[in-house]
Parts: structure tokens; sequence; C-alpha cells
């Protein structure tokens, strides 16, 4: 599903995945983020398609950021997950929430 505005995306990425962190452990519902999982550089026909975002909370965002192999890797988590009709997924060690700056 694509949408038209970036924020229409945005609410909707964070809707489906039930306004939640999506790294486990986290569980964080405040200060949350959209992320791209292609970037808009990467993919810019996948801008605003809802399969290409996932909730993070802002700790979470900026972690991933500067950590590309964690990054591929909690992607391949989730991927897993989402193949099991799942948002959320379990068992990748990342920082719980509350161990990464805000």
């Amino acid at each position: 599903m694509q949408f038209s505005t970036d924020h229409k995306w945005k609410q909707a990425v964070l809707r489906r995945d039930d306004y939640t962190c999506q790294v486990p452990n986290c569980g964080a519902q405040t200060n949350l983020d959209a992320h791209h999982i292609q970037t808009r550089r990467q993919r810019p026909d996948l801008r605003r398609v809802l399969s290409n975002g996932v909730t993070l909370c802002r700790g979470h965002h900026n972690y991933f950021h500067d950590r590309n192999d964690e990054w591929q890797r909690f992607l391949a988590i989730l991927a897993q997950a989402r193949s099991l009709s799942r948002f959320y997924c379990a068992g990748i060690e990342v920082p719980r929430q509350d161990q990464v700056e805000h």
C-alpha cells in the first residue's frame, strides 16, 4: 500500500505497529519514528510504501543509524517475524530502550 504524503505513511506505519517500537524487549510507546527499511536514497519509489517502514523509538532509530551490521541483523529477524504475520519480533540482542540515548 502506498500513501500520498509522508505524514500519512508515517501514521500508517505507527498504527500498523501498534504505536510500539519493534525492537524486542523495548516496548517504548513514546518518542516514536517511522523508519524507512530501504532508504529514500536507495529506493525513492518505496518512500511511501507501508511495507518499507518500521516503528522505532528515537533511541533505537539513532542506534541503528550508526550500526549498519546491527540494522541488517534486525531486518533479517523482522522479515522472519513478518513472514509469520507478526509485527513484533523477539530474540534479537540489542540494547533495551533505557540503555540507548534519546
